[in-house]
Formats: C-alpha cells, structure tokens, sequence
C-alpha cells in the first residue's frame, strides 16, 4: 500500500527547487496548497504563486522561488517542523 503526502511532496518540489536555483516550480492545484502557498509569500519563503489553467480544465500552482536569504541559505530550508 502507498501512501502518499501532497504537502510534503509540494514543500520537497520547492525546496528542490531552490536548491538548483529554478526560478520557478509547478505542482498540482488544491485550495490547501493554496492555502499554505499564501501562507510562505506572507513570510517570505516564496515571491509569488499564481493558478495556471491548464488542458481539460485542470489547474495547476506555479511558484515563484526566491533564490537565496540574506545568509546564502536556501529560505525552505530553514524551515523547522515541530
């Protein structure tokens, strides 16, 4: 049985992201990524993210990265999960 985690996979395609320096990622849409997007802008971990309308309907969440903080450290990464 597989399990699978949606914001876990959202936040490791982020932070894979910044560490190859992407200036952007994709992942698919939901209203909790959305959410938590909203969330990491208003803290500043992300520039930006907007909701691309893709084929057949579908939606999909492209983020804007920023490269580096201040420190030379990737943002995502210095988050702390309690």
């Amino acid at each position: 049985m597989s399990m699978s985690d949606p914001i876990a996979a959202m936040l490791t395609i982020i932070r894979n992201g910044q560490m190859v320096n992407k200036a952007f990622v994709c992942t698919d849409m939901s209203s909790k990524k959305e959410s938590i997007l909203s969330v990491l802008k208003d803290e500043g971990f992300i520039q930006d993210y907007e909701v691309k309308e893709i084929e057949n309907n579908k939606k999909r969440l492209k983020i804007k990265l920023h490269q580096m903080n201040h420190l030379g450290e990737n943002l995502v990464n210095t988050l702390v999960v309690h």
